[in-house]
């Protein structure tokens, strides 16, 4: 036997040692295996775990409450975003500290209580107070739970915790409100006592019991039913549970019995208190002692009926009116007044009722009264009524004061004073009147005698040529046409006046009959058409197509036409248009029918001021010192009452100065007749001297010029200022006769110009004017003149001054 060879013994034991170890690698392979599957069913369950803990998680994260988790040794280990909401601080800020590195806390409960009984039971729930981080502090509900580990140690403190400060807020102001409001209830006079919604009494008022002589204990429960009368209390029962059922409203008379044993009737109101939603939550109610309030009542309704009786029987309009301005109490005799009813005047303030002239004078007082720095004021103003009509008050202002003496309300008595201000208002319109009237009349006076002495110089002239025994034919022809002329003016001038005055007193008779007016305005037109041709002027004429007849006066309305027509053509300049028109206003059949003249120019037109007084006696539309266009101021006072006479109207247009101006005539006209046949149509010598003689009177200038000419003055005329600066320098005159109103320039002027020629330095100077005054006389010295005569002139006195010079 070789004996490297192992032996049987040690190959058995070898085999047995595999078998052995297979054996037990076959074991070991089992367990690991039932390890592995054990550590994958651990890490299921606590993947498991884990996904619930985050559900979990999330669904705290959810909760608006601040949900936070601590361990025992008091480190944070959960906080959710309530909490970040509530305190301010990120999870991530929070983890791993305690509590009161993120709030203080102040205990409304002993901490050491709070531990004892959480550890006894696990749970405790308490108010607590926190600061946050920002230094806010607040009212919390904290509900804690402590969590045990499976040996049933405390493990971690769960804490949810609910920010109740707003409620907190509410219920200590509904605590103060009720007791502001019992306060209140205990103050006033009336018995008070409050009730649940069931209509339970829960609470009386100091002066129950007072009255009643009862305790708060003695009113427990049903209490109140033994002062209450029996055989009445049912009824109230009866009624008290019908009105608690309804929500509505409990007002009765019954008796209750006092300390003293006896019964007294007392008012009792009951309402109800309902939430935002309108559900009864309380009941309030007052006991009010009606025999005393019937003897007020019976005193004040007395006052009330005799304070009315008065108040409305007053002559004056009453009103009183709250602090701003609205009225509150008026009586029958302001409504009147206003023409308003008492309702309509107490929805409106005296704002609504003051003329818009008078509101800031009438508010300053009033805001003056409300203040209280003034007590009372009297004013006059006017009150709009609802028809637009006026209402002229005085009224008298007072301001009503409480018992501490701050004003309260104010006061006004009313009195009408319209017819007052309405006298007022005519006595300053007829003293007006009858100031323009004196002027007008002063005014008149100074150009009647200027127009009177206008035509009596050229008539002294024309008379003084025919005296002269060896005048010419020619001389003597050419005086004889101005005296013709200038005694038609005058002879014109002192009808008008005459005409004014019957007219004015009522003693015209107006001659009528069936005329045509194409006939009366072709009369008139023939009157105004030597002065229309003399200034070149042009009249254009438009008629309506069929024959207009008028019953009138054919005469009168003739003037009525040739005074517009000569007024258009005296107030428009050299080459002006003029237009006549005529149409009817209404058409043939009708009842009224018309016809309306229209005299239109293009001449200087009407001042606005003026317009309105156009036809008035003796104005004129202009005062110029030139008198240009002559005239005493009657000519359309005289249009304006002779159309009047015949059943018409006259207006005058103008848009101002410059512009023109337009007459429009309206008559009744009559149907269309046979015009009657067209009347026919009416047909020692001096020293010689060079003299200029200036006048817008041409008739007066060239009757003087051949005056002085017969007395062997070398002569020369000029009818304009302008003209005569003209003439001046080139006839060097030895004299000058000057008219002061002249057209251009006034002799005022031209007197100055003369003087300040060298070579007219020696010449001697007159002035000539219709008006004498001494002011008149200072002022042509002022300007340069020798002497002044007034028109007509002396001539005798003009030749003894040309004497003097020699």
């Amino acid at each position: 036997m070789d004996e490297a060879a192992p032996s049987k013994e040690k190959m058995r034991d070898m085999n047995q040692a595999l078998l052995l170890g297979s054996i037990r690698q076959h074991e070991l392979t089992d367990e690991a295996e039932k390890l592995n599957a054990k550590l994958v069913e651990t890490a299921q369950t606590v993947a498991a775990s884990a996904r619930e803990l985050a559900e979990k998680a999330r669904l705290l994260d959810l909760s608006n409450d601040a949900i936070i988790v601590r361990n025992i040794e008091g480190l944070i280990q959960y906080w959710n975003h309530g909490a970040e909401e509530l305190y301010g601080w990120s999870r991530e800020e929070a983890l791993g500290k305690v509590s009161h590195e993120l709030f203080q806390t102040e205990f409304l409960t002993p901490l050491a209580q709070i531990t004892a009984v959480l550890e006894r039971t696990g749970r405790w729930a308490g108010e607590l107070v926190h600061t946050k981080r920002n230094g806010d502090r607040i009212t919390v509900l904290v509900r804690k739970t402590l969590d045990r580990d499976s040996r049933g140690n405390p493990a971690a403190v769960l804490q949810n915790i609910t920010d109740i400060t707003d409620r907190k807020r509410a219920e200590e102001a509904l605590s103060a409100s009720e007791a502001r409001f019992r306060a209140m209830a205990d103050a006033i006079p009336q018995l008070a006592w409050t009730a649940h919604a069931d209509g339970f009494i829960h609470w009386y008022n100091r002066r129950w019991y007072e009255y009643t002589g009862t305790t708060a204990q003695e009113m427990e429960g049903w209490g109140w039913q033994k002062v209450h009368d029996p055989e009445i209390l049912p009824r109230v029962l009866e009624r008290w549970k019908g009105c608690v059922a309804s929500s509505e409203t409990f007002e009765m008379v019954f008796p209750l019995r006092g300390a003293d044993g006896r019964f007294r009737s007392f008012l009792t109101r009951v309402l109800p208190l309902k939430d935002a939603g309108g559900r009864v939550t309380q009941w309030f109610g007052t006991n009010t002692d009606v025999e005393a309030l019937t003897r007020v009542e019976e005193a004040l309704r007395a006052s009330e009926q005799q304070f009315a009786s008065i108040f409305n029987q007053t002559t004056g309009g009453i009103a009183e009116c709250d602090l701003s301005g609205r009225f509150v109490l008026v009586n029958d005799r302001f409504c009147q007044l206003m023409a308003r009813s008492r309702e309509e005047l107490l929805r409106l303030r005296i704002q609504d009722l003051t003329h818009p002239e008078d509101l800031t004078a009438s508010l300053e007082k009033f805001d003056a009264l409300v203040e209280g720095s003034i007590p009372s004021f009297v004013i006059e103003k006017r009150y709009l009524r609802p028809d637009g009509s006026v209402l002229w008050g005085q009224a008298d202002v007072a301001s009503i004061r409480d018992l501490e003496g701050r004003v309260r309300s104010i006061t006004a008595a009313v009195t009408d004073v319209t017819d007052h201000h309405a006298l007022e208002d005519a006595l300053v319109a007829r003293a007006e009147e009858l100031a323009r009237a004196d002027r007008s009349k002063d005014e008149f006076l100074a150009m009647l005698a200027h127009e009177l002495r206008n035509p009596l110089a050229p008539l002294r002239n024309a008379a003084e040529i025919l005296k002269t025994a060896d005048a010419s034919p020619e001389e003597c022809a050419q005086a004889q046409r101005i005296l013709a002329r200038q005694i038609e003016n005058m002879t014109r001038m002192i009808d008008d006046l005459l005409d004014v005055s019957r007219i004015t007193e009522g003693k015209i008779e107006l001659r009528r009959k069936t005329v045509a007016l194409a006939d009366i305005l072709y009369a008139a037109v023939s009157l105004a058409r030597p002065g229309i041709d003399a200034r070149g002027s042009e009249l254009a004429i438009t008629r309506p197509a069929e024959p207009v007849f008028l019953h009138a006066d054919a005469t009168r309305l003739e003037q009525v036409f040739g005074n517009l027509l000569t007024n258009a053509c005296k107030y428009s300049g050299p080459g002006s248009h003029i237009v006549l028109s005529v149409e009817r206003a209404a058409a043939p059949g009708e009842d009224s029918p018309q016809v309306i003249v229209r005299v239109r120019d293009d001449g200087i037109g009407i001042a606005p001021d003026l317009l309105p007084h156009i036809f008035d006696l003796f104005v004129q539309a202009t005062r110029s010192l030139d008198r240009t266009h002559g005239g005493l101021g009657i000519g359309l006072t005289l249009v304006q009452r002779l159309v009047q006479l015949h059943g018409g109207s006259v207006e005058a247009r103008s848009e101002g100065l410059g512009c023109g101006s337009e007459f429009i005539v309206r008559l009744p006209i009559l149907r269309a007749a046979p015009p009657p046949p067209a009347p026919p149509a009416p047909v020692a010598r001096e020293t010689p001297r060079r003299m200029l003689i200036v006048d817008d009177n041409e008739d007066s200038a060239r009757s003087m010029a051949v005056l002085q000419r017969r007395r062997g003055h070398a002569t020369r005329t000029a009818f304009t200022g302008p003209d005569a600066v003209t003439a001046a320098a080139e006839f060097a005159p030895e004299v000058v006769l000057l008219d002061i109103g002249l057209p251009g320039m006034d002799g005022y002027e031209v007197a100055r110009q003369l003087r300040a020629m060298p070579a007219l330095a020696g010449t001697f100077l007159v002035a000539m004017s219709g008006y004498g005054s001494d002011q008149d006389r200072a002022r042509a010295r002022a300007a340069g003149f020798d002497e002044y005569l007034v028109k007509p002139a002396d001539l005798d006195l003009l030749r003894a001054w040309l004497g003097s010079r020699a």
